[in-house]
């Protein structure tokens, strides 16, 4: 029986890079008897399998990310990137199926859904893998994506308040658990310091790739272990970004070069004001002892009993 590998996230942990590595080495994968399947990924110009994910997400009403457009799954069947999906699965010889979209892990009241995944791939093993990072560099580095997108207006304070503070990773995986079965969950620690190969390369040891020498061999991972894809705009220029944010959104069409532009300004100005972080050291801790229990948890039930992050337990404090 064929083996379905499903990388459901989370963002801010290396997808971008496993996406792009992935599909430029869709040949080279194949030949070595893994699938990356293209068809499905629709009109969406991702290297990821996106539609797949946010076609379901859209046909449960739940909101997609700001910059995707709903109109290009409003003239298709709830099903249709799924369809095309089973036509390409129907077409490999390979053992391994490898599927990625961070877009899964937004399926947090979506239980329907994820039996509906269940179902699709009834015919084959699916082991579902989540790569996790520690809540406090989770939350600056998706807050700094959000706002240098030119997606976002809000402080991260609003944020973490407005929703941000109920992810739950031993709660939302657990959803998944339940579906696909305790043994069939695959979570890694997203921890630079321990992908000395690059993070593709730990998502071949994940899947059981690894040990293969063709694999150690795999055209562009050698330079994807030190390219930042996704790199992030400079901290100190987050704010100034933001109040930018908000003046353009009273133009009703911004061209995604303009963001890139003030951005690349940004990034050259950065050097001549001083270093900021994102979060107030109250801040972190209190993000710190609002996830404890939860990450004991899911360290506990995964990942051997221990706790999942290298932080150190810090005092205790008062409510954002």
């Amino acid at each position: 029986m064929k083996t379905i590998y499903l990388h459901i996230g989370y963002n801010k942990t290396g997808t971008t890079a496993i996406q792009k590595t992935f599909f430029k080495n869709v040949k080279f994968l194949e030949e070595n008897d893994l699938f990356y399947p293209l068809e499905c990924r629709g009109e969406r110009e991702s290297p990821a399998h996106h539609s797949l994910a946010e076609s379901l997400l859209f046909a449960s009403n739940k909101p997609l990310p700001t910059f995707v457009n709903p109109g290009i799954y409003a003239k298709y069947s709830f099903d249709h990137y799924w369809k095309l999906l089973h036509q390409e699965l129907a077409k490999t010889k390979c053992s391994g199926i490898f599927i990625s979209s961070e877009a899964f892990s937004r399926f947090r009241q979506c239980e329907s859904q994820i039996r509906f995944i269940k179902e699709q791939f009834e015919n084959y093993k699916v082991k579902i893998l989540v790569y996790i990072r520690e809540p406090i560099a989770y939350f600056e580095s998706a807050y700094n994506q959000a706002i240098k997108s030119g997606n976002e207006t809000r402080t991260i304070k609003k944020m973490l308040n407005q929703g941000w503070l109920t992810l739950d990773y031993f709660e939302e995986i657990e959803k998944w658990a339940m579906v696909f079965g305790d043994e069939n969950i695959i979570v890694r620690v997203y921890d630079k310091s321990n992908f000395a190969n690059g993070i593709a390369a730990d998502v071949l040891e994940a899947t059981g790739f690894g040990n293969s020498i063709d694999f150690k061999n795999l055209p562009m991972l050698s330079q994807s272990q030190n390219k930042d894809y996704n790199p992030r705009l400079p901290d100190n220029m987050v704010e100034i970004k933001r109040i930018i944010n908000i003046i353009f959104r009273l133009i009703p069409k911004k061209s995604l070069k303009c963001d890139y532009r003030i951005n690349h300004f940004l990034t050259r100005l950065a050097p001549f004001f001083k270093v900021k972080s994102l979060l107030s050291d109250d801040e972190k801790k209190f993000l710190y002892n609002h996830f404890y229990e939860s990450n004991i948890k899911l360290g506990k039930k995964y990942l051997g009993g221990n706790y999942p992050f290298k932080t150190q337990n810090p005092p205790k404090t008062s409510s954002l």
